[in-house]
């Protein structure tokens, strides 16, 4: 087998890594968005089979242009958020099918609903993240088995603060805001967001609909999702919403992190984005009508190492970040071998 990675390699742009074995195609997530050009077209692969980690955009919006009839392979919660009509076949969020003659593990990310890792038993093993995450209380996370080859999902490059320290931060800012707007994704960081700003008790505030539909959603199927111990306060988080959903709120969780609808009807409100900052956002930075913080749902520098400790990796390749400092990315995945060309052979 080799692989090729299309999208993410020494830089954050959208997903795609394409697996070539025995005259067949697999891609591995099919991603747009995140202000740039898709580094691929979806078509114009002609996968036999496509591999969806999760549903965020920069990893599945290239499904809406694809008009091939491969096979699908998503969990149940990603493949109802997949655009477009397609044959999809089910993942499981914790276990192993066959794909040709291929044993495909997964297990679940810690990063979004219905998000997981792939595991390829291709010779001593093919391991890719998408994203991840170790911190999360209530999106559960699966330790990956031994792989030769590591593709992970280093988002945050060599930062190592946790999420504790993200929160405090956010915290601090909101104590101190009028009228703020927080786009968030409604399938990870703003379930996350909402049971959060439900334990500190804070008032005034409140989700947009979809976000609110989206948690109810979220609600009715976490069972398998999440930690055993997080089911109670969902059902209580349900509970308690009903009431929490005023009409103009002074901190408004939105449904929209890539700020690809109108902003104008939160005008007068200031912005804080708490993941990847999209161009309207970078506007509205320099405008001064907002700020940059960081609410964890990716791997910090210890998870990494962590990674590539835990699966025994001979050669790990950083993907969606930049990998300027060389020296600093491989003393943290010594004794493999960092990895920064397009192309992998698979022995």
């Amino acid at each position: 087998m080799s692989v090729e990675i299309l999208g993410g390699l020494g830089r954050k742009e959208p997903a795609g890594i394409l697996l070539h074995r025995g005259g067949r195609r697999y891609l591995l997530d099919a991603g747009a968005g995140l202000g740039v050009d898709c580094p691929f077209d979806i078509n114009a692969l002609r996968p036999d089979a496509i591999f969806i980690t999760h549903d965020h955009s920069d990893h599945i919006g290239a499904m809406a242009a694809y008009g091939g009839d491969a096979a699908v392979y998503a969990t149940a919660a990603t493949a109802r958020r997949l655009p477009g009509r397609h044959d999809v076949r089910e993942l499981p969020l914790n276990g192993a099918i066959d794909v040709d003659g291929i044993t495909v593990t997964t297990g679940r990310a810690g990063h979004a609903f219905g998000g997981v890792w792939l595991h390829f038993g291709v010779g001593a093993g093919l391991l890719y993240t998408g994203d991840f995450s170790r911190e999360s209380r209530l999106f559960a996370f699966d330790e990956p088995p031994a792989a030769d080859l590591v593709l992970a999902d280093a988002s945050y490059g060599l930062y190592d603060d946790d999420l504790r320290s993200g929160q405090r931060q956010l915290l601090d800012c909101l104590a101190v805001s009028d009228r703020v707007v927080l786009p968030v994704p409604t399938s990870g960081r703003g379930i996350e967001m909402i049971l959060w700003l439900m334990a500190l008790g804070l008032e005034d505030w409140g989700p947009d609909d979809a976000l609110r539909e989206a948690f109810f959603t979220f609600a009715k199927d976490c069972k398998g999702h999440i930690p055993p111990a997080m089911e109670p306060e969902i059902s209580k988080a349900c509970d308690l919403l009903d009431g929490i959903n005023p009409d103009a709120p002074r901190i408004l969780l939105m449904s929209d992190p890539d700020l690809d609808g109108e902003i104008d009807p939160y005008e007068g409100r200031r912005f804080l984005f708490t993941g990847h900052v999209p161009p309207k956002g970078k506007a509205l930075l320099k405008a001064g009508q907002g700020a940059a913080l960081r609410w964890n749902v990716h791997p910090r520098m210890r998870d990494l190492r962590w990674l590539a400790v835990k699966t025994a990796a001979r050669r790990f390749v950083p993907l969606f970040t930049g990998l300027g400092e060389r020296d600093a990315w491989q003393g943290l995945v010594d004794p493999a071998q960092l990895v920064v060309e397009p192309q992998v052979e698979i022995a």
